[in-house]
């Protein structure tokens, strides 16, 4: 058995969340079919993880984060744990969601 390739895309800072929500859905569409032994996944913006995870939903498109912290809580302003990513079904929803 070969190695597997997986192409996975962020969109940086853009896209607002009716913007990532047409997107994904438009991907999806679009990557309903890919060659043995390719995977292909997203990491949107962390406001729109929870739509992308959505419009994923029963396919086969992995959906992460762009970022996420280690440490599980503490005085960290701004960041976001991966447990929390987690609990927020952004590092697990099926097989859909990679942090």
């Amino acid at each position: 058995m070969g190695r597997k390739t997986i192409i996975v895309g962020n969109w940086k800072m853009n896209k607002n969340l009716a913007e990532s929500r047409d997107f994904a859905r438009e991907l999806r569409q679009k990557l309903r079919t890919l060659p043995e032994g390719v995977e292909a996944g997203i990491s949107p913006t962390l406001l729109a993880v929870g739509v992308a995870i959505e419009e994923m939903s029963g396919s086969d498109i992995l959906v992460g984060a762009q970022e996420g912290y280690a440490v599980e809580s503490g005085a960290f302003t701004g960041k976001v744990s991966m447990k929390m990513l987690k609990e927020a079904k952004a590092g697990k929803n099926q097989k859909n969601c990679e942090v």
